[in-house]
Parts: C-alpha cells; structure tokens; sequence
C-alpha cells in the first residue's frame, strides 16, 4: 500500500525495481490513484518502473451491472446502491454486510482517515459541501469558505472530492453521508443556515432550500414554503415525497395558519391514501374534520368528510362512511351546489352500489 510509504520504504522498492527482474519473484505493490496529488513522492518511483517486466493494472469502479451482481438476493435497490457508493468495491461490500445500519462503520472511519490528512482550509471546504447533496456549486463554496485554490485542489487531490465546470461534489454520496454524519449537529446547523441564507439570493428550486431549511431549524422558511413545494410534488406526481413534506410540515402544526392547517390535513390524508396507507390517510382525515368544525367554510369541512368516508369505506367500516358521506352532504347542500357536492353524491351512490342496493343508488 504505497501511497503512504514513507521515504525509506520508497528508497527500498527503488532498489528492489532494478534487481526484481533477475529474481524468481514478484513484487505487488497498490496505491489509490485519487490520493497521489502532483507533489506526492511516489510518483518519482513510479515513473521509473517501466519496461517488460513491469504491468500495470487500472482497476475502474464496479458497474452497475457488477453491483447488481454482487447484491444478489439482498434486499438492497442495486441502482440505488451503486449511485451512493459510487461503485467502490469496499463501500459495496461493506454496505452489503451491514445493510439498513445508514453509513457502516468502517466506511465512516476509511473516509475520515483520509481527512485527517487534509489542512483545515481543506477540511472546512468538504464540511460545507457535505451538507449539499448533489455538489455545491463554486461561487457558493467560495461565498461560504472564502475557498482557496489550495483548499479545493487539496481535497481533490486525497480522492474526495471532485470538480466540474459548475460544482464541486464528493465522488460518492456515501462519502458524503460518512462526513456529514460525523459533524456536530451544531456544526451542521450553522453551515446549513449560512447556505439557506446564500441561496435565497438565487434562482433555485424549492425543495433545495428546504432541505437546508430543516437541517438548519428554520422552521419559518419551512411552513412558508413546504405546503406549496408538497403541492408541486403530488401535482407531478410525487406523492411520496409531497405526503413527506406535509408530514414535516404538521410537525410544526402550531405555526400554521387555522386555515392553512385544516387544508394542510387534508391534503395529507389525500396523499396518505393514494400511498395505501389507509389508517393513517383516515387519522389525517379526522383530524382535518375536526379542524374545519371550527372554521366558516362548508367546503372544506365538506371535502375533508368525503375524503374520511372514503378511507372508513376501504378499511370496512361501512357504516362509518355512511355516516360520514351523509354528513358532508348536510354540510354542502347547505353552501348551494358546487363540484364537492356533486362529488358527496356521487360517493354516496357508490357507498349504496357496493351494498347492491341499485336502486337506492340511482337517485344520488
């Protein structure tokens, strides 16, 4: 392993490379090549070894055909693991051995012996890029860090990070992940909310901004904007990841507006059963139920009793979504005829048909 030998040892692979090729012998030596920066001693003794008896062999990270093989039968998403281990064979096999345990163990401490190596400018430059998945771009890292050539090309050069025209980012998310795990919450939280404050100056998208908001506690930014960002998702639907903001959402509930509270229970219950998580889209239903009863607004409060008599009915609770149904109706009819009270008739009609009661049906 010689990309951390030390000057004697180098001296004696030099003298050995002249004399190995008359011997009955072989000499292995390994290095990783994403750890030699352009001043690193070894590349002296590597340029020397050439000519017949030397080979070199480059090993390129597994592909995503070889990670699926060497999943099997594991539970593991082989897609998924080959994008957050970047292919390396020792990141693949450790999170094979250890899966659902986030970052192994031993992933952590490979990835943070390499940056013991790294100066403090270049420490600070990977803590601030391991809050942002996806990379960093470099006017922010620079905004943040008052990043230095020196800094970045350090990292780069000890394997983990990597650049590009626009960003800069880890060579695999779960290098990342071993960073950013191992930062202090208070650390995590200050370069989270430094960024926030960074983006908010550019054109971003939504979910971004409230990645940092939540790592950073920001919970004013994140009641602003998650409702319409959760919206956006299920609109193009992504309903696990809007029914995953309106839940972050509801746990600040006491931030929110009344109405935007009862419309936000709501939303989520629609979520939640379109997930077929039934018992909870009807806990969700209730709960918005009962924050409407308190409010003026009949179609809401409408709208939120057909969305629990549709959860009671596919739990089995018959009677229950009757009940349900039929109140909605009082309520709606009571605001004149709109679309929610088109919708509770036509539930109604279909509470009486899966009863096999036709005829009761026909005039809903």
């Amino acid at each position: 392993d010689v990309h951390w030998a030390d000057d004697a040892t180098l001296d004696s692979l030099r003298y050995l490379a002249r004399r190995v090729a008359g011997l009955r012998a072989v000499v292995v030596i390994t290095h990783r090549s994403d750890e030699l920066s352009a001043d690193h001693p070894l590349l002296g003794l590597l340029g020397q070894l050439h000519g017949e008896s030397f080979h070199r062999v480059e090993l390129d990270p597994l592909t995503a055909a070889a990670v699926a093989e060497l999943a099997g039968e594991s539970q593991l998403d082989p897609v998924e693991l080959h994008r957050v281990t970047g292919g390396n064979p020792f990141f693949v096999h450790e999170v094979l051995a250890a899966p659902g345990t986030g970052v192994p163990r031993t992933v952590r401490d490979a990835v943070l012996a390499r940056l013991r190596h790294l100066t403090p400018e270049a420490r600070e430059v990977v803590a601030v890029i391991a809050v942002s998945p996806g990379g960093l771009e470099h006017r922010l890292v620079e905004e943040l860090t008052g990043e230095r050539v020196g800094a970045l090309a350090e990292a780069e050069s000890h394997g983990i990070l990597e650049g590009s025209d626009d960003k800069i980012q880890f060579h695999n998310e779960l290098a990342r992940r071993a960073v950013e795990e191992s930062m202090s919450h208070a650390e995590r939280r200050d370069i989270n909310a430094r960024l926030l404050d960074a983006l908010r100056v550019v054109d971003t998208d939504g979910a971004r901004l409230l990645h940092h908001a939540v790592a950073a506690g920001d919970t004013d930014t994140l009641l602003a904007e998650a409702p319409e960002e959760a919206r956006r998702c299920a609109a193009s639907g992504a309903h696990r990841q809007a029914a995953a903001w309106f839940k972050k959402v509801l746990e600040h509930e006491d931030g929110l507006e009344a109405t935007e509270h009862a419309q936000v229970l709501h939303e989520y219950a629609v979520e939640l059963h379109r997930l077929n998580q039934l018992e909870d889209a009807a806990r969700a239903a209730e709960r918005a139920v009962a924050a409407w009863e308190g409010l003026d607004d009949a179609t809401g409060l409408g709208r939120s009793y057909i969305e629990l008599a549709r959860n009671q009915h596919f739990l089995g609770e018959t009677d229950a979504a009757y009940e349900s149904t039929q109140r909605a109706i009082e309520v709606l009819e009571s605001g004149g005829l709109d679309d929610a009270l088109a919708s509770a008739y036509s539930s109604f009609a279909a509470l009486h048909v899966w009863r096999h009661a036709m005829s009761d049906a026909l005039p809903w």
